[in-house]
C-alpha cells in the first residue's frame, strides 16, 4: 500500500490562497467520496485556517499526486492554487503527519490545538467509512504519539507571543491573581489580547480604558468582564490597581511620574509599547515594579529557543516512529497468503478434531487439550515460513511466491 499526502499550507501560501481551498463539511464528504472513485482506497482530510491536507492510501502510486492536484484545482475553481500545493509520499508523507500532529509544522512551535484537529479529521472520515486499516493504523499510530509528547514535554506550556507571557509572568508574580485588579491601557490586538490570556486565567476585576472610547464600550458590551474607563481618568484608578498593562500606539509617555497619584499598595507596570508608555522613572518606587517590551522580548526567546531545543527531540523520536509503521506497511503486501494459511490451518486442525472425536469420544477437558495440541503443532509448521515472507524485501520475489504458494495450495 502506499501513502501520500498532497497538501496547501501556511509555508507555501497566504491566507488569500489557503482561502481558495478551504473545507467544509460537506465539501469533505463530497471530495472525500469522489477522489475513492479514482482508485484511491482511503482518504483523510485535515483542514484548519493554516492548512488543507489530503492524505490518501492506494494500491497504485505513480501519478495519483498529481491527478489529486488536477482534481482539486477543477473542483474549487482555481487554477492559481495549483502554484501553492506540496505532494509526499511514502515515510516522509507518515513523517509530515507526525510532524503536524505533533505541532512541530505549525505556525506557532509546538502548538497543540492540532491535536485535536487531527484527531477530528480521522473521525470525520471513519464516520463517512474513507478511512480503513492503513490510515486508521497511521493516524492513531500519529495520535498517541503527539499526546504522548505533550505529556512528557510540555512544549505548549513556555508561551511565545509578548502577550500571552506577559500574562503568565503576572500569574506567577501575585499569589492571589485571579483576584486582581487589572488596568488595560490601549484597546488594540494586544490589549485585546492580554484582555483575552487574563479571562482565560480567571481574573475577576479586569479595566479597559483607550483614547477612542466606541471601540472601548464595543468590547466591553461584549464582554461583561471588562469595565471601560474613561482614558482621561486612568491616573485617578491606578491606586485601585494591583497591575496595570500599557499597549497603545502613542508617540508620547501617557504615564508621566509626576502625575502618578499615591500609591496605597504594591503595583506591577507592564509597558508593552514602543515608544515606552510609562515613564521610566516610575520604576524607581517603591513598591513599584515596572516590566518593558525587552524583557518580555527576553522570556519570549528563551521560551523560543527551548521550544525548538525540545522539537529537535521529538523529530528524533519520529524517525523510529516512522520505521516501525513503514515496516508494519511493508510486511501487509504479504496479508492476504498468511491468512490464507491461517484459513487452511483451522480447516484442517477442524477436520482433524472431528475425526478424533469420532474415534475417541473424548470428555470437554480432554477435547480441549486436545485441541490446543493440535492448534499448536499446526501453528508450528506455519510460522517460519510467515516469518520468511515477512521478512522478503524484493517485489518479484514476493509475487513468485505468492504465485507458487496460490498453485500449491489452490487459494
Amino acid at each position: 500500500m502506499n501513502i501520500g499526502v498532497v497538501g496547501i499550507s501556511h509555508k507555501q501560501a497566504s491566507v488569500e490562497i489557503r482561502e481558495k481551498i478551504a473545507f467544509t463539511d460537506s465539501k469533505k464528504i463530497e471530495v472525500m467520496n469522489q477522489l475513492l472513485d479514482l482508485d484511491i482506497e482511503e482518504v483523510v482530510i485535515v483542514s484548519t485556517c493554516n492548512r488543507s491536507e489530503i492524505y490518501y492510501a492506494c494500491s497504485e502510486n505513480e501519478g495519483m499526486a498529481q491527478i489529486i492536484k488536477n482534481y482539486l484545482v477543477v473542483y474549487f475553481q482555481s487554477t492559481e492554487i495549483m502554484d501553492y500545493f506540496f505532494d509526499i509520499a511514502s515515510e516522509a508523507a507518515i513523517e509530515h503527519l507526525y510532524t503536524v500532529t505533533s505541532g512541530l509544522d505549525s505556525v506557532i512551535l509546538g502548538e497543540d490545538q492540532i491535536l485535536g484537529q487531527v484527531k477530528d479529521s480521522l473521525e470525520f472520515s471513519n464516520e463517512i467509512g474513507a478511512s480503513k486499516k492503513f490510515l486508521n493504523r497511521i493516524f492513531r499510530e500519529t495520535i498517541t504519539f503527539a499526546k504522548r509528547m505533550k505529556k512528557e514535554y510540555k512544549i505548549s506550556e513556555n508561551p511565545l507571543s509578548i502577550a500571552s507571557v506577559a500574562v503568565k509572568l503576572l500569574s506567577n508574580r501575585l499569589e492571589q491573581f485571579k483576584d486582581a485588579h487589572v488596568l488595560i491601557i490601549g484597546a488594540g490586538e494586544i490589549g485585546q489580547l492580554c484582555a483575552k490570556y487574563l479571562l482565560e486565567y480567571g481574573v475577576k476585576y479586569i479595566y479597559m480604558c483607550n483614547r477612542n472610547q466606541c471601540k472601548l464600550e464595543e468590547i466591553s458590551s461584549k464582554n461583561p468582564y471588562i469595565q471601560a474607563v474613561l482614558y482621561e481618568d486612568r491616573y485617578k484608578v491606578l491606586p485601585l490597581m494591583d497591575v496595570v498593562i500599557s499597549a497603545t500606539a502613542s508617540p508620547h509617555m501617557i504615564i508621566k511620574s509626576e502625575r502618578l497619584p499615591t500609591l496605597s499598595k504594591n503595583i506591577t507596570f507592564v509597558d508593552m509599547a514602543v515608544p515606552m508608555d510609562i515613564d521610566r522613572e516610575i520604576g524607581k518606587l517603591k513598591g513599584v515594579h515596572l516590566l518593558d517590551i525587552d524583557d518580555l522580548r527576553e522570556i519570549t526567546d528563551n521560551n523560543k529557543k527551548h521550544r525548538e531545543e525540545i522539537a529537535e527531540k521529538v523529530k528524533a523520536l519520529i524517525d523510529d516512529e516512522v520505521k516501525l509503521l513503514h515496516l508494519w506497511i511493508h510486511q501487509t503486501r504479504v496479508d492476504h497468503i498468511i491468512e490464507s494459511f491461517h484459513e487452511i490451518c483451522l480447516d484442517s486442525k477442524e477436520d482433524t478434531m472431528l475425526l478424533i472425536q469420532k474415534k475417541l469420544k473424548l470428555n470437554a477437558r480432554e477435547y480441549a487439550f486436545v485441541d490446543k495440541l493440535v492448534n499448536s503443532a499446526i501453528k508450528r509448521v506455519i510460522r517460519e515460513p510467515i516469518k520468511q515472507l515477512k521478512a522478503m524485501e524484493d517485489e518479484e520475489e514476493i509475487q513468485k511466491y505468492k504465485e507458487m504458494i496460490h498453485k500449491l495450495f489452490d487459494f
